[in-house]
């Protein structure tokens, strides 16, 4: 934010920590943006199954993997023969 209004990140901290009313109406704004990104996301999701899978991981904790366990004993068996010579 301190780049679009061509000032140091610095400046623009120590602005903040001045005037807190500016912090807030800040992170206000970009509270309404992610409500704005979501709602935005769901319609979306309606019409686009990559993005209803994506909120499904996002949002749902859902994920692609197999679970796999393995419940018995696994036999290797290594027949070796000479070889001549």
């Amino acid at each position: 934010m301190a780049a679009v209004l061509g000032v140091a990140a610095s400046t623009f901290r120590e602005f903040k920590k001045r005037e807190p009313e500016v912090a807030e109406i800040i992170e206000r704004g970009r509270a309404e943006g992610r409500v704005s990104l979501r709602r935005t996301m769901r319609r979306m999701a309606e019409k686009n199954p990559a993005m209803a899978i994506f909120l499904a991981k996002n949002k749902l904790g859902m994920a692609d993997k197999v679970d796999t366990k393995n419940t018995g004993d696994i036999a290797i068996i290594v027949d070796v023969e000479d070889a001549e010579v």
